[in-house]
């Protein structure tokens, strides 16, 4: 049975009579226990009928002149005399780079005591930061850059918000209890010593490094998933990669004390629970509201 967004979006057709007839008759059969969407369909339909019975009339002569000499106008414009567009705005700009520094600031003071940077050179923590920032200032620029577009194809307003309210959430947890504590203290208890000797070592950092960003992005998506009316997978993909970008600084300097494989797993399995997450939060968010409605 279709959904009250799947109906909104075939009134269009349905309403010129242009719907074919078994999407017609599932439509209809949606309209009988659906008093909402019958009302707004009859509404449209009065309109449609209306603008059919409207007489068409042929544009006067001077209209038509107006309308060639405007089109000519603009192609014969000089390509330079078009204005840029902005992308984004420079007060906008402005706050996006702050936010991000804070961002970062606030992140590598967290790490600071989840982690050890004694391993890391000058160079390479400095490195670190500097991409850190740059990816919080671009989560901060779509932030900024989809403000009043709510009804876009693509929230990135929530996408961003998602994103960045995880990875404070992730930092925290790992301030309380990281990855590599839990896994140290999985080692010394019996279910733990159990589930190592199945996996080894890589595949716990790879199951708790998943479940790390699974269960704190599902929730915040599922939240977030309200901002969003349509196409929640593709919200939640967006989402989940921008949270991984901006959660590998901070895997990169927890893994500075362990081997190579430990280190691929950790980021392995965040990659895997940001995917899984993400879209299944704002997937269900979704239904959850087409269910209600």
């Amino acid at each position: 049975m279709l959904t009250c967004h799947e109906v909104q979006e075939l009134v269009p057709e349905y309403v010129s009579g242009r719907l074919a007839p078994s999407e017609a008759q599932a439509l209809k059969l949606h309209l009988q226990g659906c008093q909402r969407c019958a009302v707004e369909v009859e509404g449209l339909a009065q309109v449609w009928n209306f603008l059919d019975q409207w007489p068409e009339e042929a544009p006067s002569e001077r209209a038509v002149t107006a309308i060639r000499q405007a089109v000519l106008a603009d192609l014969t414009a000089p390509q330079g005399s078009t204005p840029a567009t902005v992308v984004l705005p420079g007060r906008k700009l402005m706050w996006a780079v702050a936010d991000g520094l804070l961002f970062t600031l606030g992140s590598v003071v967290v790490m600071a005591g989840a982690a050890s940077f004694e391993g890391f050179s000058a160079p390479v923590l400095l490195g670190s930061g500097a991409l850190w920032s740059a990816l919080y200032i671009l989560a901060f620029a779509l932030y900024f850059r989809s403000e009043g577009q709510n009804g876009a194809t693509v929230n990135l307003r929530a996408i961003a918000l998602a994103g960045l309210f995880t990875v404070g959430f992730s930092l925290i947890a790992a301030r309380t209890l990281s990855v590599g504590q839990l896994v140290r203290y999985c080692q010394i208890s019996p279910w733990g010593a159990a589930l190592f000797r199945c996996v080894g070592q890589e595949g716990a950092y790879l199951v708790f490094g998943a479940l790390y960003a699974l269960v704190p992005l599902f929730v915040v998506s599922f939240a977030c998933g309200e901002r969003v009316q349509r196409r929640p997978i593709a919200h939640g993909l967006l989402c989940a990669g921008l949270f991984f970008l901006l959660t590998l600084p901070a895997i990169y300097l927890q893994c500075g004390a362990f081997s190579l494989g430990v280190g691929l797993s950790w980021i392995a399995g965040a990659f895997l629970g940001s995917f899984a997450g993400a879209p299944l939060g704002f997937w269900l968010r979704a239904r959850g509201q087409s269910w209600m409605t």
